[in-house]
């Protein structure tokens, strides 16, 4: 029972911490260069994801890197995949626009494939968006 309340907290700190990093994306509307890598040292030093090497992980290896290492539930790969997408849309950086958004579509695929009954009608339309 310990050992399960241990991997609860740490999904709900993984949470609380995307849905800060959404937030910041959110309010501060078009990013430029220094402010994405503020944003992506926020991911090293609050999560321990370095994006830049997540960026060039292949599918299997960043899903890995996010469940098994980081123990990120459905609802955390969610908000991950959509930080990655809303990031995405506020670089003016087209390489690594394309990066950030095929790391989306593997989360988002994975989610589809893997939600046991879930429907997450706002991964579909962005799916659709990305194919």
């Amino acid at each position: 029972m310990p050992q399960e309340d241990k991997f609860k907290r740490e999904i709900d700190r993984i949470g609380l911490v995307l849905a800060k990093l959404l937030d910041l994306l959110l309010d501060k509307g078009r990013f430029n260069n220094g402010e994405v890598a503020y944003f992506m040292q926020q991911c090293k030093t609050a999560l321990n994801i370095d994006i830049d090497k997540f960026l060039h992980m292949d599918k299997e290896a960043g899903l890995d890197l996010l469940i098994k290492d980081h123990q990120f539930s459905n609802e955390n790969l969610r908000n991950f995949g959509h930080m990655l997408y809303d990031l995405a849309h506020k670089t003016d950086d087209e390489n690594q626009k394309e990066l950030l958004l095929n790391k989306a579509l593997h989360i988002y695929e994975y989610l589809v494939n893997n939600s046991k009954g879930t429907l997450y009608l706002d991964v579909l339309y962005r799916m659709k968006e990305l194919q």
